[in-house]
């Protein structure tokens, strides 16, 4: 894989940033959760964004099948968390060290990187380690008195290793039906005054944003926290649109609608998992050509007078082991045309 990305980058055209005025945000997102890569793997991927002028490197550390950071008041999450899966290269984690030594690595090439713990779903690899944290197998329990505040010193930590001034949250795809079914999330409802399990979900996203705040942090959202709920949102807030091929542009007009700054993933076109031809579990009707691409959504709907729209990102999902050797082919050449999109919008 390190040496695919390398070969690329040796044999790619001098790029010139003057053309027009970049997208403040250019990212690509890395999924580290469902297959672990090799810190020289995560090197030579910041060395392929670096060339083609991209600078946030939106690192998904945790997820269903393995949490990734190492928690120096929670060893757990590793020696457990970071096992829970036995497919190819889904185990594994990275140290404080190996962190801090991708945080310097990519800010010498003029790269943020943004750490991502997905919560509250996406979480059975934390619930793994602690089971008592989970309403079900993948959801934790907001009204176990003792989440939050593990929570918070999770978070803690992760400041502590990240300096970027983002901090993504998660969010997607939660299951509200086990919140349903729990006596004891109804009850904390009951008494919190909150209606239905979507506003208990902005509730609790509320504890951990607003702790974000105090360590001077904007907290990022995927755009589900949008809907199905009329729960005010806090204002510390980036929202990340993503769900196109359902939604269409929804997420990104009830973000804007809301005085809520966006990053824009449309998927389909900014989602690299999608392959230019059927794979694993991605039929006909999940696909993604370069042409395809050239039509992105977030790419026309850029507004670069609307200081709400930060920029664009990719995204890399690994799942149905979409290993190291496989990352090459997906991204690129599909990246390059993203990546001019993000420098001459």
């Amino acid at each position: 894989m390190m040496h695919r990305l390398l070969l690329l980058l040796f044999f790619l055209p001098v790029i010139s940033l003057q053309a027009s005025a970049p997208m403040t945000w250019r990212g690509l997102m890395l999924d580290s959760g469902r297959q672990y890569q090799t810190v020289e793997c995560i090197e030579a991927l910041l060395d392929s964004m670096a060339v083609r002028g991209m600078n946030t490197f939106h690192w998904h550390l945790t997820e269903n099948d393995g949490w990734r950071m190492a928690v120096r008041f929670a060893p757990r999450l590793t020696s457990v968390g970071a096992y829970v899966a036995d497919g190819p290269e889904q185990q594994g984690f990275y140290t404080r060290r190996q962190m801090k030594h991708i945080v310097r690595y990519a800010r010498r090439r003029g790269i943020t990187v943004v750490p991502e713990i997905d919560l509250p779903g996406h979480s059975a690899s934390l619930i793994s380690a602690y089971p008592g944290f989970g309403c079900s197998k993948d959801v934790v329990c907001p009204a176990n008195p003792d989440l939050l505040p593990f929570l918070k010193r999770v978070l803690d930590e992760v400041c502590d290793i990240f300096p970027s001034p983002y901090i993504h949250l998660g969010g997607d795809e939660v299951n509200h039906s086990a919140w349903r079914e729990c006596e004891a999330c109804q009850h904390l409802m009951q008494e919190k005054g909150i209606s239905d399990e979507a506003s208990l979900q902005v509730w609790f996203e509320r504890q951990l944003v607003d702790h974000l705040a105090r360590r001077h942090r904007t907290a990022i959202l995927w755009e589900d926290v949008l809907y199905e709920t009329s729960a005010p949102l806090p204002p510390n807030l980036v929202v990340q649109w993503w769900n196109y091929r359902s939604k269409g542009e929804l997420g990104l007009r009830e973000a804007l609608s809301r005085n809520i700054p966006v990053i824009m993933s449309s998927n389909y076109y900014c989602y690299l998992n999608f392959p230019e031809t059927p794979w694993g579990g991605y039929g006909r009707e999940r696909t993604c050509t370069a042409e395809n691409i050239r039509r992105n959504p977030s790419y026309k709907l850029y507004d670069p007078q609307n200081q709400l729209i930060l920029g664009m990102e990719a995204c890399l999902w690994t799942d149905y082991n979409l290993t190291q050797n496989l990352l090459g082919e997906r991204l690129f050449p599909r990246l390059d045309i993203l990546a001019k999109q993000m420098r001459e919008p």
